[in-house]
């Protein structure tokens, strides 16, 4: 199915254009939801490329919608992914923290919450160090039997 990236979103004419080539008017600046007529989906010949809606399709404009197109745009560049190779890792690291109970603090108090974060690390950190025992042993047996 097309995405929202493979429409043609015009900020400064208010108009989003879709695969297919037909035009509709942004109604407001900001937040808004953009709906093709029903009878234009209903005859266009990239319907089943472009939605499963028995009526119609419909785009959701952002009100940071010019930010998030510079963004895309950016992730893109070989500049960025370079820079995303390192920054994942810190991402995976604080997504896999919050959600082992870093996020929620279960205690009152900032000593608690410190032990509490110590803990959470702690809890990550050997979870990690057991999964890279397993895989090099995993790889050792694998090894020897061939």
């Amino acid at each position: 199915l097309f995405t929202k990236e493979d429409f043609d979103i015009n900020l400064e004419e208010m108009k989003v254009t879709c695969p297919a080539g037909n035009v509709k008017e942004i109604k407001k600046e900001g937040k808004s939801i953009v709906k093709f007529p029903k009878k234009v989906c209903d005859n266009c010949p990239k319907k089943k490329e472009c939605t499963k809606s028995k009526s119609r399709r419909s785009i959701s404009i952002n009100e940071y919608e010019k930010r998030l197109e510079e963004q895309r745009e950016r992730q893109k560049t070989d500049e960025f992914k370079v820079e995303y190779n390192s920054r994942s890792n810190g991402e995976r690291t604080i997504y896999t923290m919050t959600s082992r109970g870093g996020r929620l603090a279960r205690f009152i108090g900032e000593y608690k919450v410190h032990q509490q974060e110590i803990l959470v690390a702690t809890f990550t950190n050997i979870q990690n160090l057991m999964g890279d025992l397993f895989k090099r042993e995993k790889s050792c047996i694998e090894g020897s039997m061939s």
